[in-house]
C-alpha cells in the first residue's frame, strides 16, 4: 500500500458514511418472511415508491412479458414472484446512498449480476449444507445482495482511485480486493464492514455479511464453509469463465454432498443469462 493509499483510506474513514434509506430496516426484516401474501408484500414495499415504480415496471418489461398490462403493485408481486421481488426491493434501497456513475470503471451490470446470483446461490446452499440456525435461507439471500457492499461505497466516495483499481484488477490476476486495498486504501471488505457498523443491520444478517467479509480478508479468493462464502465461490467461477470445484468445497465443508453443489452450481449457470437481464433492466 503507497503513502498516497494510506492518506486516501483516512480521508474516507473521516467522513460520515452514506445513511441506510429511513425504513430499510423495517424492509429487510419483513422480506425476510417468505410466506407472506403478495398483498401484504405489494404493502410493504408501497412505503417505497421508488422500489414499487421498479417492481411495476420490471412486471410491465420485456423481461417478464406479462399477457396485458398491470397496474397494480399485488398483481406485480404475484407476477414476479416474492424471490425477484425480494432481490428487486433491496437492490433498489441499498443502492439509493450511492452514485456509482462517478466511477467510469464500475460495471453496474457486471456488479448487480454478481450480486443477484450470490444471492440465489447463498439461498439454496442455506437450506443444502445443513447448516445451523444463523444460515436462514431468506437472511442467506439478502446477504448475497450486500456481499459486495463495499465496492459501492468506494466507487462512490472515492471514484478515481477505485476506477485505477478496477481497471488493475481486469487487466491482473490478482483481483479486486488486491486492488482496492492497493489504490484506495483499503479492500472493499474493510468497507464493507465500515457500511455493516454504521448501518446496525438485523443480527443475523449482521453475523453472516461479517463472517463473509472477514474470511475475504484472511484467505481471498477461497470457498470458506458457510453458505455465503461458498455462493460468491461458485459465482466467481462462472464470472471469470472457471470451472468451480464442489468437490473440494464438499469435502472442506463436509456439510454437503457433491451432488447437492453441483446442482446449485448448474442452476447458476442455466439462470445466469435471465438475471444479467434482470440486472440491465433495473437500470441501477
Amino acid at each position: 500500500m503507497t503513502v498516497r493509499a494510506i492518506a486516501e483510506r483516512h480521508l474516507l474513514l473521516d467522513q460520515p458514511l452514506p445513511a441506510l434509506p429511513s425504513g430499510a430496516d423495517y424492509l429487510l426484516r419483513a422480506l425476510s418472511d417468505e410466506s407472506m401474501e403478495f398483498a401484504d408484500l405489494a404493502g410493504a414495499i408501497e412505503k417505497f415508491p421508488s422500489i414499487a415504480f421498479r417492481v411495476l415496471a420490471v412486471a410491465n418489461s420485456v423481461w417478464s412479458s406479462p399477457v396485458s398490462q398491470i397496474a397494480r403493485l399485488d398483481q406485480a408481486c404475484a407476477r414476479l414472484g416474492f424471490k425477484v421481488v425480494r432481490s428487486i426491493a433491496i437492490a433498489v434501497a441499498v443502492a439509493s446512498p450511492f452514485d456509482s456513475r462517478l466511477c467510469p470503471g464500475f460495471e453496474a451490470e457486471v456488479y448487480w449480476t454478481s450480486a443477484m446470483l450470490t444471492a440465489r446461490a447463498a439461498e439454496m446452499l442455506a437450506g443444502e449444507m445443513n447448516a445451523d440456525a444463523s444460515h436462514d435461507p431468506g437472511v442467506a439471500s439478502t446477504a448475497g445482495i450486500l456481499s459486495n457492499l463495499g465496492l459501492l461505497l468506494l466507487a462512490t466516495r472515492m471514484p478515481k482511485q477505485a476506477n485505477v483499481a478496477f481497471e488493475q484488477a481486469r487487466e491482473t490476476d490478482r483481483g479486486v480486493l488486491w486492488a482496492t486495498r492497493e489504490h484506495c486504501g483499503l479492500g472493499y471488505d474493510e468497507a464493507g464492514i465500515l457500511l455493516l457498523e454504521a448501518w446496525n443491520l438485523p443480527a443475523l444478517l449482521s453475523q453472516m455479511l461479517r463472517q463473509h467479509y472477514e474470511s475475504a480478508r484472511e484467505e481471498p479468493g477461497c470457498a470458506c464453509c458457510a453458505p455465503l462464502g461458498v455462493a460468491a465461490y461458485f459465482e466467481s467461477a462462472l464470472r471469470h469463465d472457471k470451472e468451480a470445484a464442489p468437490e473440494d468445497v464438499a469435502a472442506a465443508c463436509q456439510r454437503a454432498d457433491v451432488h447437492s453443489l453441483r446442482v446449485v452450481y448448474e442452476t447458476l449457470a442455466k439462470e445466469h443469462d435471465r438475471v444479467r437481464d434482470l440486472a440491465v433492466s433495473l437500470g441501477l
